[in-house]
């Protein structure tokens, strides 16, 4: 079967499964915030010397799945259960113990992957994560141009960055992350620092990540999948909200997007790029600056893509689910 590795909140999950339904009902959908609703088995077997699992859900005790019977695996994300969100009170029992359990859930998750490992993975989670310094090192080895980038810790060596840049941004050396209490969430956006905020700040600080800010004609979102790219231009530049980060559109929709048609060469560096990650499917950033150029920003392996499909008309969802069952049926031959 095909193993859908997901969370319940992400839509796009849905959408592929819709356009795979036509195609074959030997699918499942396992999502990482529902994993505990399963009674789970995982053992040595014996006659393949190979670590396997099995899933059984409570309620439904006829429905069992096999990782032996999972012969392709879309990992599209992963969550943890609702009950692990860490209390605030560091100190606590409760927040050590939910600490623990969730460690323990990480392992169990990386067990599942590696009983899994026979497998014909669409971006495989128990590989090496990807920090956005490694893929842009790949990316120049590539041939792609790439922001002025430095991670410190020391004002001196921040301001000794902004003066040669000039205008410079900060943003997560990892991934993002959102924050809530009671009925609020924040979020983190890619952000300017300017002369005024750095000539405040303490003299050392947490290590953090700045570029060169690049003035853009426009920005570029692609989506990838098995070697086909299909790309979008953003006009982000033209609303001041979003100039530095997308994401900071506070009435969405009004960023204009257009189906995009990227020039062959940076392609085919982006397929070399692509291949030297082992990715078959990710979300690209790039923007074109105002000299023409085209520089990179980064790739995400569970980006969104239906921001890029709705826009543009690609149907991204329909080439998912067709991409993973030409996948399984070649896995039958």
């Amino acid at each position: 079967m095909i193993l859908i590795l997901s969370d319940e909140t992400d839509e796009s999950t849905h959408y592929v499964i819709d356009w795979l339904y036509g195609l074959t009902s030997d699918y499942f959908r396992l999502n990482g915030d529902s994993l505990l609703e399963y009674d789970i088995t995982v053992k040595f077997n014996k006659t393949t010397n190979r670590l396997g699992f099995s899933l059984v859900q409570n309620h439904r005790r006829e429905k069992e799945i096999k990782s032996d019977n999972c012969k392709v695996i879309w990992f599209r994300r992963w969550a943890i259960p609702k009950n692990f969100i860490q209390s605030n009170h560091t100190s606590s029992i409760k927040y050590q113990i939910t600490r623990y359990t969730h460690i323990q859930f990480n392992s169990l998750f990386e067990v599942l992957c590696k009983s899994l490992a026979h497998s014909k993975w669409v971006n495989d989670p128990s590989e090496p994560k990807l920090s956005k310094l490694y893929v842009l090192e790949k990316a120049i080895e590539a041939g792609l141009m790439v922001p002025e980038t430095l991670i410190c810790t020391n004002k001196a060596e921040l301001e000794r960055f902004q003066k040669l840049n000039e205008r410079i941004i900060t943003k997560s050396i990892g991934d993002v992350t959102f924050f809530y209490e009671k009925s609020d969430m924040y979020a983190l956006y890619t952000s300017e620092l300017t002369f005024e905020e750095i000539k405040v700040i303490d003299e050392t600080f947490f290590p953090s990540l700045v570029q060169k800010r690049i003035e853009k004609e426009y920005e570029i979102r692609i989506f990838y999948l098995d070697s086909m790219f299909y790309s979008m231009a953003m006009f982000s530049q033209n609303h001041d909200a979003t100039m530095t980060d997308f994401r900071q559109d506070t009435n969405s929709g009004t960023i204009r997007a257009v189906p995009y048609l990227l020039p062959k060469p940076i392609e085919n560096k982006l397929e070399k790029l692509m291949r030297s990650l082992d990715m078959k499917s990710g979300s690209i950033d790039m923007i074109k600056n105002l000299s023409g150029d085209y520089i990179f920003l980064e790739v995400n392996p569970v980006g969104q893509f239906g921001m890029v499909s709705l826009p543009c008309n690609y149907f991204l969802e329909k080439k998912i689910s067709e991409y993973l069952f030409k996948m399984y049926k070649d896995n039958e031959e």
